[in-house]
């Protein structure tokens, strides 16, 4: 796993992809928030009071940025997360 920085317009987001085995978990995370393909649990993270969304169907990060929201968590929804949004939006508003 190699973790790249992402410059946002707030800061910046880390992000990378890791090998799961047959599966690949492709995620961009700052504090307060991630981003992440459809492996990544929205609703237990939800439980811990982090911000998360899933982009489906993504290998790099560059596609997750680029890639349309699918599923928000009520905390991610409270920050102006919205389905349809590009996974970009999504992290620069957790």
């Amino acid at each position: 796993m190699n973790e790249i920085i992402l410059p946002l317009s707030g800061g910046e987001a880390r992000g990378a992809v890791v090998n799961l085995g047959p599966v690949n978990l492709v995620y961009a995370w700052k504090p307060g928030g991630v981003v992440g393909c459809g492996v990544l649990d929205t609703e237990t993270l939800d439980r811990f009071g982090v911000a998360a969304a899933n982009v489906s169907g993504v290998s790099t990060v560059e596609e997750l940025l680029a890639g349309t929201v699918r599923r928000v968590n009520a905390t991610a929804a409270a920050r102006g997360v919205r389905v349809g949004q590009s996974g970009r939006e999504a992290l620069e508003r957790m």
